[in-house]
């Protein structure tokens, strides 16, 4: 007698299959499924099995609103999905694990969302953001915001209040112009906010490396391309001992990061595998 499958944590197009059923269809083993938008439905395991039902309809559906909807806005159809893909996921801590979802309105009709979108301020530069990062998505919490004012919306931003404005870290930063960085260091390690924002940053020496050696590199010239600012480079050219000639970042060759072009690497694999290959020689005689 045939053992039947053990279905249950498999996936089958948007269905995953999370218990035995007592049910049975035309002799047909069944099985509880629940699908990617949520719905709990039972299937017969060999209609799984047959691909002859991928999910509970909804997958249908977005085909036929595709079809449809061809004289979309392709970016703004792409925001529509994301959203619903989101809010829909119970997996998905941020979204629709908190309990977030979309309004009726948006979910069942494309266009209405489009029409909203083009009648509120939609940009090619903008995205879709809740303004109360706790609420849904519907007309009367989103707007269309840049990436940095979205960016400063985060459930997780630390906000700072001083002289009478509560900003981010990162709006700070910017209005004293500091790295955010030193800001966030500054704070946590308990500096008065006033000392925190007009303390100037130190100007540290630049320290060249042309014309230095490093392990298997000689350090020729800064890196064509990059902008050098005041003699600072981020990237140099170099002459590897191989002859090799390649570009690699200062920090990562002052570090020892960066040795060679590559080629040290693959003398050290070599060796390595020669020795292995000695000792197991050694062994098996």
């Amino acid at each position: 007698m045939m053992i039947p499958d053990d279905l249950i944590g498999k996936k089958f197009g948007r269905w995953t299959v999370i218990a035995k059923s007592s049910i049975k269809q035309q002799r047909h083993i069944c099985w509880v499924c629940k699908c990617d938008c949520g719905t709990i439905k039972i299937k017969s395991g060999a209609a799984l099995k047959a691909k002859q039902s991928l999910s509970c309809g909804c997958l249908t559906r977005e085909i036929n609103s595709k079809k449809k909807y061809e004289n979309k806005n392709e970016r703004i159809y792409s925001i529509w999905n994301g959203i619903k893909e989101r809010c829909r996921n119970k997996d998905n801590p941020n979204y629709g694990g908190r309990g977030i979802k979309i309004c009726s309105e948006w979910e069942s009709n494309y266009m209405e969302f489009e029409r909203w979108a083009l009648n509120n301020g939609y940009a090619e530069n903008l995205t879709i953001d809740r303004i109360d990062n706790d609420g849904d998505y519907c007309p009367e919490n989103c707007r269309w915001a840049t990436y940095e004012e979205q960016a400063n919306n985060k459930r997780n931003n630390v906000f700072i209040p001083y002289k009478g404005k509560i900003q981010t870290i990162s709006q700070w930063s910017k209005e004293y112009n500091l790295p955010p960085h030193i800001v966030s260091s500054r704070i946590k390690l308990g500096w008065d906010l006033d000392d925190t924002f007009h303390t100037p940053v130190k100007d540290l020496p630049f320290d060249d490396l042309r014309g230095r050696r490093f392990n298997m590199i000689t350090v020729l010239d800064f890196a064509e391309g990059y902008k050098h600012k005041n003699n600072r480079c981020k990237y140099y050219k170099c002459l590897c001992d191989c002859g090799n000639i390649f570009y690699a970042k200062g920090s990562n060759i002052k570090k020892g990061r960066t040795k060679s072009c590559g080629c040290y690497r693959k003398i050290a694999i070599t060796e390595r595998n020669k020795m292995r290959a000695k000792n197991y020689d050694s062994k098996s005689s």
